[in-house]
C-alpha cells in the first residue's frame, strides 16, 4: 500500500471543492475523484480497511479534510 501523505491529499480536496462550486461534502464520488490524483493507488488500496473495519482511503481523506478545517483553509 502506497497511500499519499495527508498533506498531499489536501490540495486535491481544495481543487475538487472549487470544481464543485465551493461546497462539497465527503461522498463516494469525491473519494473516487480524489483517487485519480494518485495513480499509484490500486483497487486493492481503495478497498483496504483498517483493523476496525473503516476504509483506509476514505479515512485518510476525512483526516486531510479535517486538517484543512483546522488550518482555516475551509469551513467545516
Amino acid at each position: 500500500m502506497s497511500f499519499p501523505k495527508q498533506s498531499e491529499i489536501e490540495v486535491p480536496i481544495l481543487l475538487e471543492i472549487q470544481a464543485a462550486g465551493g461546497e462539497l461534502r465527503p461522498n463516494p464520488t469525491l473519494f473516487q475523484e480524489l483517487a485519480k490524483y494518485f495513480p499509484q493507488l490500486t483497487e486493492e488500496d481503495l478497498k483496504a480497511t483498517n483493523r476496525t473495519g473503516i476504509n483506509t482511503w476514505e479515512n485518510k481523506v476525512h483526516w486531510s479534510r479535517l486538517s484543512l478545517v483546522h488550518k482555516g483553509e475551509m469551513d467545516k
